[in-house]
């Protein structure tokens, strides 16, 4: 009752300062005085208490672009009213000219008091509830209960299980640290593909398969071109070549994902931009006309702008080592990873399990995108994980309150391993070390992996542009020069995938690509994979120089005689026979190394030379090839240890071995819910999958 009258007694104030504002700026609007004001404050409370829950009902049955203008006329409404009761206690306290002017000041008023919630509500859960969840709930209608469980699937990109571990020690995920310790939910780590990043990982675990995706980038020889898995026609062409129209999501849902798992209903799914169905739409412009989301969206979106630019620099009057530039455009894309795919992923997976979606899956990038720049182990990325807990924790709730039971699955793509960047260790890139060792007479083309966050916020614009209205025409006109054939893209993709700069690439001695610690030369002027016999030949330094540099572990290249083989500093490995002679170069890396490798020696698209850049076990540390202190991609440390945290009411074996993004896919697939497999089975009936 106490916090009612504090609430209260706030908006009064609140209001008050405005109206009084208004009327002194307003014509056709006039209070006399401070008591006026109060009185009109006061008012439209209590009118408001009886008329928004008529328009609540009346929301339910109404589009969701409609729903701010049902607020609007509502809101003009409560204005009137109150003036004219005001009127009738006090003759003259309040005048309102028309019903225009009664419109102008609910506008304003609304607008101000939904920013003024937002802010001083961002943390509290039962304003979210009040202005958002519980909309929601009734503009999603009326579903038939069923006791069939759906599943949601969360992923957590980059965030590696001892990060996850460490987080939970440090108070930074509560709900993760219940769910674990009250026995609701069993964590586990599994082992990533090579190449460890999100593009692999979700190919595999959401279409079954990642066969031929050695990096996030790589030139393909076959057909003379760079493939870029952040690239629309790409990740199009990967799906439709990996799909068996049996992926995890047949008959649910994917939002904000690279790939689609075969889901009919998909929204900022990169691979089929513009191709969803009216689920995830309709989501998305409720997320868009909710006031009270857009408002904390906003707020948030500032706040985060802030807390980068002030965690940056600390870093710089701290000197931190190692750190990168971070810069005002990382700030804008920070805030766009950790708060507007972060909001609009909450808001539309609450709508889906309101609707009683069977299967859902989607993507929070937040700590990816702050683990690349600041460190995976730092705390500004931990900090991150508050935000992510508080999405799990909302989402836990809905799901007790949906139209069928919901069981919640986190898991993560892939971790991150910290270390300084190999140009900051040794004054020089991959790409440069290559071309003085190839003595390059026609140079050396360098391509980055880019940045894979960045498809999320294209995905999010994507979606924008290709609504209809006046926001959208003002959305594309604003993005008019990053809109390429048809698509958003942010970044410095159309430099790089251009015809002008392919056909440059043709020309280039070597091209050298960089995902994480993971680098692929290839050699674009002679045919076909060519062998390391080949390569001794035409370039006598670069094996040799490359393996005995002190940034670089081992690199791995195919002879014609002995098939794949791995040369280190001290020593070779022939994965074909499991011969090695000198020191194993693979010791470092597990005992599936050799696996990983010689699977990715097996692809069609498998780079002339693969360059694994330097681990150090004793500390965790790698040198990427990219400018990133926290990076992913490749072999070593904790970037190859993502996790699982499942409900303990779904089965799985305790040593059941997961390793590969494939063997994950049949665990999940094993637990998506009869009614999206279209078989009749039991809520608890389906099958341990084989062991790999």
């Amino acid at each position: 009752m106490l916090r009612i009258v504090r609430w209260t007694a706030g908006i009064v104030v609140v209001d008050g300062v405005i109206l009084l504002l208004l009327a002194r700026l307003l014509p056709g609007f006039d209070l006399n005085g401070i008591a006026s004001a109060a009185g009109m404050a006061l008012g439209g409370i209590a009118v408001g208490v009886l008329l928004w829950p008529a328009m609540c009902r009346a929301a339910a049955w109404l589009p969701a672009l409609l729903f701010p203008v049902l607020a609007l006329v509502v809101s003009g409404a409560i204005v009137v009213v109150t003036a004219v009761l005001l009127d009738l206690v006090a003759p003259g306290a309040v005048t309102v000219a028309n019903v225009w002017t009664a419109l102008v000041v609910a506008i304003l008023l609304t607008i101000v008091n939904t920013v003024v919630i937002a802010l001083f509500g961002l943390g509290d859960q039962r304003l979210y509830d009040r202005y958002v969840t519980n909309r929601i709930r009734r503009s999603a209608g009326v579903h038939e209960r069923t006791d069939i469980p759906g599943i949601v699937f969360i992923q957590l990109d980059g965030l590696a299980e001892p990060i996850l571990l460490r987080a939970i020690a440090e108070g930074y995920m509560p709900t993760a640290q219940r769910w674990i310790t009250t026995g609701s939910h069993q964590l586990r780590g599994w082992e990533t593909d090579l190449s460890s990043q999100t593009a692999a990982s979700q190919a595999g675990i959401l279409l079954g398969s990642n066969e031929g995706i050695p990096a996030f980038r790589w030139w393909d020889k076959t057909a003379n071109t760079l493939v870029v898995c952040d690239k629309l026609s790409s990740a199009r062409a990967l799906e439709s070549q990996l799909s068996t129209s049996q992926g995890l999501l047949v008959g649910g849902a994917s939002r904000w994902n690279v790939f689609s798992g075969d889901a009919a209903d998909t929204f900022g799914t990169f691979s089929k931009l513009g191709q969803g169905v009216t689920g995830g739409r309709r989501s998305y412009l409720g997320f868009l006309s909710n006031p009270y989301s857009l408002a904390r969206t906003f707020s948030l979106f500032g706040a985060e702008i802030v807390r980068e630019r002030v965690e940056a620099l600390r870093q710089r009057v701290t000197n931190v080592r190692p750190r990168i530039h971070r810069g005002f455009r990382y700030a804008l894309v920070r805030a766009g990873t950790t708060v507007l795919l972060q909001e609009s992923a909450a808001y539309m997976l609450t709508d889906d399990m309101y609707r009683g979606v069977p299967v859902i899956y989607s993507t929070l990038f937040s700590y990816d995108k702050v683990a690349h720049y600041a460190g995976a182990e730092r705390r500004d990325a931990l900090k991150v994980l508050r935000g992510v807990d508080r999405v799990l924790a909302h989402l836990e709730r809905v799901a007790a309150d949906a139209s069928r039971p919901y069981r919640i699955v986190v898991l993560s793509d892939h971790g991150h391993s910290h270390g300084a960047p190999f140009r900051q260790r040794f004054g020089k890139t991959l790409a440069e070390l290559v071309d003085e060792l190839c003595d390059s007479q026609r140079g050396v083309s360098e391509v980055d992996s880019g940045d894979e966050v960045l498809s999320g916020i294209n995905s999010a614009l994507d979606e924008v542009i290709h609504q209809k209205g006046i926001a959208t025409r003002l959305a594309r006109r604003a993005l008019r020069t990053r809109i390429i054939d048809g698509h958003v893209v942010l970044g410095s993709e159309h430099r790089e995938t251009d015809d002008a700069a392919i056909q440059a690439m043709h020309e280039r001695d070597a091209i050298v690509v960089a995902t994480g610690n993971l680098g692929l030369v290839s050699f674009p002027r002679l045919s076909g994979r060519i062998t390391l016999e080949q390569i001794n030949e035409t370039y006598p330094r670069l094996v040799p120089g490359l393996a005995g540099h002190e940034g670089i572990c081992c690199v791995m290249a195919r002879s014609a005689t002995d098939g794949a083989v791995v040369v280190g500093p001290r020593g070779s490995r022939f994965l074909d026979s499991g011969r090695v002679d000198g020191e194993d170069p693979l010791a470092l890396f597990g005992p599936n190394a050799a696996r990983h490798l010689a699977r990715v020696d097996g692809f069609a698209s498998a780079p002339d030379i693969l360059v694994m850049g330097m681990y150090d076990s004793s500390t965790g540390e790698v040198a990427a090839f990219e400018e990133q202190v926290g990076s992913h991609g490749g072999l070593g440390g904790a970037q190859s240890q993502p996790f699982l945290l499942h409900s303990a009411s779904l089965p799985l074996e305790p040593d059941y071995p997961i390793v590969g993004a494939a063997a994950l896919h049949a665990v999940l697939k094993s637990w998506v819910p009869a009614d999206a497999r279209g078989v009749a089975a039991a809520p608890d009936s389906a099958e341990q999958p084989a062991a790999p």
